[in-house]
């Protein structure tokens, strides 16, 4: 097949109409709300917004998920790309020049790199003096994310090279064959290692996905083989009502707990990891996807929409009772403990059991999930980030 053919073949989607439609109406959502969810008086979208009395709160500024909303917006062909204003590119690489944290790196990089500005190669240059081997594994994804996008200008490719192989070679290793899941940090020896090394995360194999897909396509390279069997094993894991879940045993890959589930996961990330996997022509992802887009819209255990259409909202998880949002993984103490103590053999794991009277909505949105949304929407109608 010419080269030709086959850009042709790897870009056309297998997504219904409806699918299709549903993203669409989300994306709107987001285009709405977005402009609201913006720091007061600073250069960030909000870590997180409440309603109020008929009013948006938002709190806190946070660099990192102002980067991702600048990824979704300038890949969405609306106003939304207006969002990434020169003021807030400044304070973005402000903030991640001086940054240690993989992510953040990794991120702006993309985001500058989206913008047309040459700083991503900066941003670039800094990633070069992190530990990979220490940094998280959605770290390490989103650095190949940064790496492919930064790779466009042509001061930036050699240290997206350099960058991206380090860290596709330790997400690699990090690949648990047996489970068919990536671990969520390396080896070292630091407390979270010790005390939830068998534990892995839902975000901890989409980011790897993501950007080792990206990075592959960005340099013609073969994709890396773990990344067909973590997707199917996502797939095989997935709920009756198309829940993505939560927490994984990186011993052989059974689901932990599987709450909270996320509405990022549904209608953004599950995209983000699957769809750059079907342009390169690993498996056919779309009614998994389907279903779990569905859950936005209210097919789920407690039967509630978490999209708001009429007063743009999104509420972030469907999540066990007593669980505390800002806490390790979302979960309340005694849930983290049973989680630490599942992983060695010294308790049963919550698994996916919950009854619906034992779940709540959690009313309050991250303005990250916002710019996921618009990625995954564009991701799907087939454009080139």
């Amino acid at each position: 097949m010419a080269d030709a053919d086959l850009s042709a073949e790897r870009d056309r989607t297998s997504f219904s109409a409806e699918t299709n439609d549903s993203l669409e109406r989300l994306a709107r959502v987001a285009r709405r709300l977005l402009p609201r969810m913006q720091e007061d008086g600073g250069p960030f979208f909000s870590h997180k917004t409440f309603r109020r009395d008929g009013r948006y709160v938002n709190r806190e500024g946070n660099p990192l998920y102002t980067a991702m909303v600048i990824v979704g917006a300038l890949a969405d062909d609306s106003d939304a790309a207006g969002l990434a204003t020169g003021a807030r590119l400044d304070a973005l690489y402000a903030a991640a020049s001086t940054s240690a944290h993989s992510s953040l790196l990794g991120t702006a990089a993309w985001a500058l790199a989206a913008a047309g500005d040459a700083r991503a190669r900066d941003l670039m240059a800094a990633s070069e003096r992190l530990d990979l081997r220490q940094g998280p594994s959605m770290g390490l994804g989103l650095l190949l994310a940064g790496a492919a996008a930064a790779a466009g200008d042509a001061g930036s490719e050699a240290a997206a090279r350099r960058v991206g192989t380090i860290a596709l070679a330790e997400l690699t290793a990090r690949f648990a064959a047996r489970a068919r899941v990536v671990r969520a940090q390396g080896f070292d020896r630091n407390r979270e290692s010790l005390v939830y090394g068998g534990v892995t995360s839902f975000a901890s194999q989409v980011y790897p996905l993501l950007g080792a897909s990206l990075y592959a396509e960005r340099f013609g390279e073969d994709p890396p083989s773990w990344l067909g069997a973590v997707a199917d094993r996502l797939v095989e894991a997935q709920g009756p009502l198309g829940q993505w879940w939560w927490l994984y045993s990186t011993r052989d890959g059974s689901v932990i707990d599987g709450y909270p589930v996320y509405s990022v996961h549904q209608d953004g990330m599950a995209f983000m990891a699957l769809v750059p996997l079907e342009r390169l022509g690993i498996g056919d992802y779309a009614d998994a996807l389907r279903r779990g887009v569905e859950w936005i819209f209210g097919a789920n255990e407690l039967s509630a929409p978490l999209v708001d259409e009429d007063d743009p909202f999104f509420l972030r998880a469907i999540q066990r009772r007593g669980s505390h949002a800002d806490a390790h993984w979302g979960m309340s103490r005694p849930g983290l403990a049973r989680v630490a103590l599942a992983t060695r053999g010294l308790a049963s794991a919550a698994g996916v059991r919950a009854e619906p009277r034992r779940l709540e909505l959690l009313r309050e949105c991250r303005s990250y999930h916002l710019g996921w949304v618009l990625l995954a929407r564009s991701l799907v109608s087939g454009r080139r980030h």
